[in-house]
């Protein structure tokens, strides 16, 4: 590995490399800014932006199960994201758009990183490419307007490759201590960011000792370093049984290792690239053309390279033997191994190194197709980012903001299949106690207030002017894919409707995302012989579907 290289493109220019750094952290933001107003707030998101409302020290206990805040989902996430979150937010304000902004920057600065490893490693094309991929992709996109810690487990692993490779680099033992130490430090921060911070940092110091080994560098330090990780991680035991006891497993669906493939699917594919298979198979073929360009490097030539492979195969190793050990955890879920994705990226582009003449055509012409599915991908995520997003949160603020808060009740029908929490909590977090929400049961027109242990209330007695009717589901990425190409229509369930002579339906909403809704919007009237139960159609005034 070398910093100048004999056909490096920025021999003439140098701070060209800074110009086209540069671009991919506009194209990163860009793309970021232009998801955001299709992101809804969802039930994960209100329970971050709460606990950022606690002290530093209060937010521990709460982590750990000691407290608990009214109306909340619990949290057991380790505690760093919300320390940099309310570091942020003292400075930024405590807003839902202020820390979505934490989230674009945080990903902004992954972008950055993943380029200067890529420049020093292997030149600026590798460089330009791992850059243009990181703020393409659609699955890095989608996570970075999120309230939640993977933004910042992104850019902590990004970090954290960048130590490894300057590790590589070193021929002096206090060079070598220097980044060891800055490396440990990065993965200790991941640990503490999330649980799979532990996968990570064994996924990445296995190689790291590994290559070391081979290329006659001492492992002793690098072995050690691993161990006191390890240990340090024995703290993240009050957060693992304050989850164990809020979120047990226990009538969780059963994972397979289907979820596994799905995993590996997602390093490439999103459901927005899916869109169009020709490009989906483009683009793995072109992965396909890149990752055998590099089959001719040795470790000794190429460590990161090898590093990187290796630590790929370790994250996908792990999800394959917890699914085999815990198969009602969701251990391959694609959020989790958002580290992933870098080391990916990383591999990808280091096909393309100026180490001996240069790349061939065919795999410049690989890396075109990548870049060019990634920024499909992209494109039809922003297009119908509304479909690709956990819920229809935000049409549903919009909609009891425009009929009025005060004036507003929402009942969530009990039907088998309902995932209704995904709806209640963003709703309860927004509009607080000014709005009601019930559990209904339309059989016996009979409804529970959520957040009380009042007893069932007739639906007549609600003493609201509008009262809005939800059914959720919900959808897979194929089904979503089907709705946009109009493959598939959603059917309105005439059973929903209210069986009461004081409701009137005025109006019918569908919104699909990944929890999809069927919403009826109710006024209450005038017992009027026109408007009495039965009525056997839906009412003429409908929106078949509103995103």
């Amino acid at each position: 590995m070398i910093d100048k290289h004999p056909y490096d493109l920025t021999a003439s220019n140098p701070n060209r490399q800074w110009y086209i750094q540069a671009l991919c952290v506009i194209a990163s933001i860009g793309s970021s800014l232009l998801f955001l107003p299709h992101q809804p707030l969802w039930a994960d998101e209100t329970t971050q932006l709460s606990g950022l409302n606690l002290g530093p020290i209060d937010v521990v206990r709460w982590l750990i199960g000691k407290t608990t805040l009214p109306r909340v989902v619990s949290d057991c996430m380790p505690p760093i994201s919300y320390w940099v979150g309310m570091a942020w937010a003292s400075a930024f304000g405590h807003t839902e758009q202020s820390i979505r902004y934490l989230s674009i920057f945080l990903t902004a600065l992954s972008v950055v990183v993943i380029f200067r490893i890529a420049y020093s490693a292997y030149g600026i094309r590798s460089a330009t490419m791992a850059g243009m991929l990181m703020a393409l992709s659609p699955n890095v996109v989608g996570f970075s307007v999120g309230i939640r810690p993977y933004s910042l487990l992104l850019f902590e692993a990004c970090c954290a490759f960048y130590c490894q490779m300057q590790l590589f680099k070193q021929a002096s033992i206090g060079g070598q201590r220097k980044w060891l130490f800055l490396l440990s430090l990065c993965c200790l921060s991941t640990i503490y960011t999330h649980f799979f911070g532990i996968v990570f940092t064994i996924a990445i110091f296995l190689p790291t000792i590994a290559v070391m080994k081979i290329r006659g560098q001492k492992t002793p330090p690098t072995i050690t370093a691993m161990g006191v990780l390890i240990l340090c991680s024995v703290g993240l035991w009050p957060f693992i049984l304050a989850g164990s006891t809020t979120h047990p497993a226990t009538g969780m669906k059963a994972y397979e290792m289907r979820d596994v493939l799905r995993l590996i699917y997602r390093m490439v594919g999103h459901p927005a690239m899916a869109l169009s298979n020709p490009v989906l198979i483009l683009a793995f073929t072109a992965i396909l053309t890149l990752l055998i360009g590099l089959r001719n490097y040795s470790v000794k030539s190429a460590p990161c390279m090898a590093a990187w492979a290796l630590t790929i195969m370790l994250g996908i190793l792990v999800p394959t033997c917890l699914l085999l050990a815990i198969s009602r955890f969701n251990a391959a879920a694609p959020t989790y191994y958002i580290w992933l994705l870098p080391a990916f990226y990383l591999l990808l582009s280091s096909a393309l190194n100026q180490l001996n003449q240069g790349p061939g055509k065919l795999t410049l012409c690989a890396a075109f197709v990548i870049l060019s599915a990634n920024a499909y991908g992209t494109t039809q995520l922003i297009r119908y980012g509304s479909y690709f997003v956990p819920g229809p949160q935000r049409q549903m603020i919009q909609l009891i903001n425009s009929l009025g808060t005060s004036d507003t009740a929402v009942l969530y029908e009990n039907s088998p299949g309902n995932v209704t929490g995904m709806l209640i909590f963003p709703l309860e977090y927004r509009f607080h106690e000014q709005l009601d929400q019930y559990t209904f049961d339309n059989e016996k027109m009979q409804a529970r207030k959520i957040f009380s242990d009042s007893t069932p209330v007739a639906v007549d007695s609600i003493s609201r002017k509008y009262m809005l009717v939800v059914r959720s589901r919900n959808e897979t990425s194929q089904d979503i894919k089907q709705y946009i190409t109009n493959e598939k229509q959603w059917e309105p369930d005439a059973s929903m409707m209210l069986k009461s002579n004081i409701w009137k339906m005025t109006s019918h909403y569908i919104w699909i995302a990944f929890v999809a809704a069927e919403v009826e919007v109710y006024e209450r009237i005038d017992l009027k012989a026109e408007n009495r139960w039965p009525r056997n159609k839906l009412p003429t005034k409908t929106i078949p579907t509103l995103q």
